[in-house]
Protein backbone atom coordinates (compact mmCIF):
# COMPACT_ATOMS: atom_id res chain seq x y z
CA UNK A 1 0.00 0.00 0.00
CA UNK A 2 2.90 2.67 0.66
CA UNK A 3 4.85 2.23 -2.43
CA UNK A 4 1.20 2.41 -4.17
CA UNK A 5 0.11 5.62 -2.13
CA UNK A 6 3.34 6.76 -3.10
CA UNK A 7 2.98 6.34 -6.87
CA UNK A 8 -0.07 8.45 -6.99
CA UNK A 9 1.11 11.06 -4.63
CA UNK A 10 4.20 11.51 -6.37
CA UNK A 11 2.56 11.49 -10.02
CA UNK A 12 -0.23 14.04 -9.13
CA UNK A 13 0.63 17.74 -9.80
CA UNK A 14 -3.43 18.35 -9.35
CA UNK A 15 -4.73 19.91 -6.22
CA UNK A 16 -8.20 18.09 -6.50
CA UNK A 17 -7.07 14.65 -4.03
CA UNK A 18 -5.77 17.23 -1.89
CA UNK A 19 -8.39 19.68 -1.42
CA UNK A 20 -11.15 16.83 -1.33
CA UNK A 21 -12.11 16.45 1.96
CA UNK A 22 -12.47 12.34 2.03
CA UNK A 23 -8.76 12.41 0.69
CA UNK A 24 -7.06 15.99 2.11
CA UNK A 25 -6.02 14.31 5.58
CA UNK A 26 -3.99 11.43 4.19
CA UNK A 27 -2.45 12.93 0.79
CA UNK A 28 -1.30 16.52 3.25
CA UNK A 29 -0.07 13.51 5.77
CA UNK A 30 1.82 11.63 3.27
CA UNK A 31 3.25 14.74 1.52
CA UNK A 32 3.14 18.10 3.67
CA UNK A 33 2.50 21.55 1.09
CA UNK A 34 6.19 22.55 1.14
CA UNK A 35 7.53 18.61 0.55
CA UNK A 36 5.15 18.88 -2.42
CA UNK A 37 6.17 22.39 -3.57
CA UNK A 38 9.76 20.84 -3.80
CA UNK A 39 7.92 17.88 -5.45
CA UNK A 40 6.41 19.94 -8.41
CA UNK A 41 9.60 22.10 -9.24
CA UNK A 42 11.33 18.75 -10.32
CA UNK A 43 8.47 16.58 -11.48
CA UNK A 44 8.37 17.64 -15.15
CA UNK A 45 5.18 15.97 -17.25
CA UNK A 46 5.63 11.88 -16.35
CA UNK A 47 3.85 10.13 -19.30
CA UNK A 48 1.87 7.07 -20.30
CA UNK A 49 1.77 6.30 -23.85
CA UNK A 50 2.73 9.85 -24.58
CA UNK A 51 0.10 11.68 -21.74
CA UNK A 52 0.45 13.35 -18.81
CA UNK A 53 -3.47 12.72 -17.86
CA UNK A 54 -3.31 8.92 -18.31
CA UNK A 55 -0.30 9.06 -15.89
CA UNK A 56 -2.13 10.83 -13.29
CA UNK A 57 -5.27 8.73 -14.17
CA UNK A 58 -3.41 5.92 -13.63
CA UNK A 59 -1.30 6.22 -10.18
CA UNK A 60 -4.00 7.84 -8.02
CA UNK A 61 -6.37 5.31 -9.19
CA UNK A 62 -3.78 2.84 -7.77
CA UNK A 63 -3.27 5.28 -4.67
CA UNK A 64 -7.31 5.71 -4.10
CA UNK A 65 -7.33 1.91 -4.33
CA UNK A 66 -4.98 1.12 -1.77
CA UNK A 67 -6.50 3.92 0.07
CA UNK A 68 -10.04 3.18 -0.01
CA UNK A 69 -10.32 0.08 -2.05
CA UNK A 70 -11.24 -0.87 -5.84
CA UNK A 71 -14.99 0.31 -5.93
CA UNK A 72 -14.24 4.19 -4.53
CA UNK A 73 -11.12 4.16 -7.04
CA UNK A 74 -13.25 3.08 -9.75
CA UNK A 75 -16.49 5.47 -8.06
CA UNK A 76 -13.76 8.46 -8.38
CA UNK A 77 -12.32 7.46 -11.74
CA UNK A 78 -16.29 7.71 -13.29
CA UNK A 79 -17.09 10.46 -11.01
CA UNK A 80 -14.34 12.91 -12.63
CA UNK A 81 -15.05 11.76 -16.21
CA UNK A 82 -18.95 12.52 -15.57
CA UNK A 83 -17.61 16.26 -14.48
CA UNK A 84 -15.09 16.64 -17.81
CA UNK A 85 -17.92 15.77 -19.43
CA UNK A 86 -19.81 19.00 -18.11
CA UNK A 87 -17.34 21.63 -19.06
CA UNK A 88 -13.84 20.07 -19.08
CA UNK A 89 -12.27 18.19 -21.33
CA UNK A 90 -14.85 16.06 -22.35
CA UNK A 91 -15.49 12.79 -21.14
CA UNK A 92 -12.79 9.98 -21.80
CA UNK A 93 -12.89 6.24 -21.62
CA UNK A 94 -8.97 6.17 -22.63
CA UNK A 95 -9.02 8.59 -19.13
CA UNK A 96 -11.19 5.70 -18.00
CA UNK A 97 -9.23 2.60 -19.39
CA UNK A 98 -5.90 3.99 -17.45
CA UNK A 99 -8.28 4.51 -14.50
CA UNK A 100 -9.25 0.70 -14.49
CA UNK A 101 -5.42 -0.03 -15.64
CA UNK A 102 -4.44 1.92 -12.07
CA UNK A 103 -6.84 -0.02 -9.96
CA UNK A 104 -6.23 -3.64 -11.62
CA UNK A 105 -2.30 -2.79 -10.79
CA UNK A 106 -3.17 -2.08 -7.42
CA UNK A 107 -5.06 -5.25 -6.94
CA UNK A 108 -2.30 -7.55 -8.30
CA UNK A 109 -0.05 -5.65 -5.85
CA UNK A 110 -2.01 -5.73 -2.97
CA UNK A 111 -2.81 -9.38 -3.44
CA UNK A 112 0.34 -10.39 -4.30
CA UNK A 113 2.79 -7.68 -2.73
CA UNK A 114 5.86 -9.91 -3.46
CA UNK A 115 5.10 -9.11 -7.39
CA UNK A 116 6.69 -5.91 -6.79
CA UNK A 117 10.31 -7.06 -7.11
CA UNK A 118 9.84 -8.77 -10.34
CA UNK A 119 7.92 -5.69 -11.67
CA UNK A 120 10.96 -3.24 -11.37
CA UNK A 121 12.70 -5.67 -13.33
CA UNK A 122 10.56 -6.03 -16.10
CA UNK A 123 7.98 -3.04 -16.10
CA UNK A 124 6.61 -1.72 -19.60
CA UNK A 125 3.50 0.36 -19.89
CA UNK A 126 2.16 -0.94 -22.59
CA UNK A 127 2.16 -4.62 -20.28
CA UNK A 128 -0.36 -2.53 -17.73
CA UNK A 129 -2.03 0.35 -19.58
CA UNK A 130 -4.24 0.20 -22.60
CA UNK A 131 -3.33 2.30 -25.25
CA UNK A 132 -5.95 4.93 -25.39
CA UNK A 133 -6.15 5.01 -29.47
CA UNK A 134 -9.44 4.47 -30.55
CA UNK A 135 -11.30 4.93 -27.31
CA UNK A 136 -13.91 7.97 -27.71
CA UNK A 137 -12.76 11.12 -25.86
CA UNK A 138 -13.84 14.81 -25.09
CA UNK A 139 -17.72 14.08 -25.05
CA UNK A 140 -19.64 16.46 -23.86
CA UNK A 141 -22.48 15.78 -21.33
CA UNK A 142 -24.59 16.06 -24.41
CA UNK A 143 -23.15 13.96 -26.58
CA UNK A 144 -22.41 10.92 -23.92
CA UNK A 145 -25.82 11.16 -23.39
CA UNK A 146 -26.82 10.89 -26.79
CA UNK A 147 -23.92 7.56 -27.41
CA UNK A 148 -24.13 6.17 -24.59
CA UNK A 149 -27.10 7.11 -22.30
CA UNK A 150 -26.65 7.03 -18.76
CA UNK A 151 -24.04 4.65 -16.40
CA UNK A 152 -26.91 2.34 -16.22
CA UNK A 153 -27.70 2.43 -19.74
CA UNK A 154 -26.78 -0.89 -21.66
CA UNK A 155 -24.08 1.07 -24.22
CA UNK A 156 -21.99 2.31 -21.72
CA UNK A 157 -22.42 -0.56 -19.71
CA UNK A 158 -21.18 -2.51 -22.57
CA UNK A 159 -18.14 -0.31 -23.50
CA UNK A 160 -17.20 -0.13 -19.70
CA UNK A 161 -16.86 -4.21 -20.05
CA UNK A 162 -15.06 -4.09 -22.90
CA UNK A 163 -12.27 -2.20 -21.62
CA UNK A 164 -12.32 -4.25 -18.38
CA UNK A 165 -11.77 -6.87 -20.51
CA UNK A 166 -9.07 -5.71 -22.77
CA UNK A 167 -6.93 -4.08 -19.56
CA UNK A 168 -7.87 -8.09 -18.20
CA UNK A 169 -5.86 -9.47 -21.01
CA UNK A 170 -2.99 -7.25 -20.70
CA UNK A 171 0.30 -9.14 -20.14
CA UNK A 172 0.92 -7.92 -16.87
CA UNK A 173 -2.14 -9.18 -15.52
CA UNK A 174 -2.14 -12.50 -16.83
CA UNK A 175 -0.99 -15.21 -14.72
CA UNK A 176 2.13 -16.44 -15.79
CA UNK A 177 2.53 -20.15 -16.08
Amino acid sequence: PAFLLALGIALDDSSLLRTNWVTRGLWRKIEPDAARKQRLAVLGEPTLHGRHDLAQHFSVSAALTAAAGPQAAENAGVLKELLDARGGSGFSFADLAADFAGIAFARRLLDKPRQLAEMEKSFRIADYVLSPRGLPEGLTAAEFTKKYGSLKDERYLRMQEDIRKRVAALPGYCEKK
